[in-house]
């Protein structure tokens, strides 16, 4: 409230993300996360299923979970497969620092299809004249309210 509360789009933005914190009734973190980020979505009209904590999954993350100590890139992708192929996934989206890890031809062998997502940079009025990126969604929001933040999520690439 106080750091916000003299945005361009705080009365909006406020009312969701208080919204959203009173109505999520759980102590787990990752649930709390992923029912905010639904919410946020539904806000944005964005349709992306967001899947956590199913049974498959649970077995799966323990059966897997010594990977994800791992330092090993081989056996990250195997996790990665392995997840994909438990959601029946077709494509896989990585942000483009992962253009230097995983092969194309790895991915294709497993049946998928690997994808970068690309975002041009961007810049939008906050409270300074210097521009602080790479901020929380609720920054977003405050500064560009519901239409300014679609343009800019929209506004990406699959390469």
């Amino acid at each position: 409230y106080h750091n916000y509360r003299r945005a361009a789009y705080f009365n909006d933005t406020y009312s969701l993300i208080s919204s959203i914190i009173t109505n999520i009734d759980t102590t787990q973190l990752h649930i709390f996360n992923s029912l905010a980020i639904q919410q946020i979505c539904i806000y944005l009209g964005i349709d992306t299923i967001i899947k956590y904590q199913n049974k498959s999954f649970i077995k799966m993350e323990e059966a897997l979970e010594d990977t994800s100590k791992s330092n090993d890139i081989d056996r990250k992708t195997q996790r990665i497969f392995e997840i994909c192929n438990l959601e029946g996934a077709h494509t896989y989206v990585n942000l483009p620092s992962g253009q230097k890890l995983y092969s194309i031809k790895q991915f294709q062998e497993q049946g998928l299809q690997l994808e970068f997502l690309q975002m041009p940079e961007y810049q939008y009025k906050q409270f300074k004249d210097d521009f602080v990126p790479h901020l929380s969604i609720i920054d977003v929001l405050m500064h560009n309210g519901k239409k300014g933040t679609k343009e800019i999520i929209n506004n990406y690439k699959l390469v």
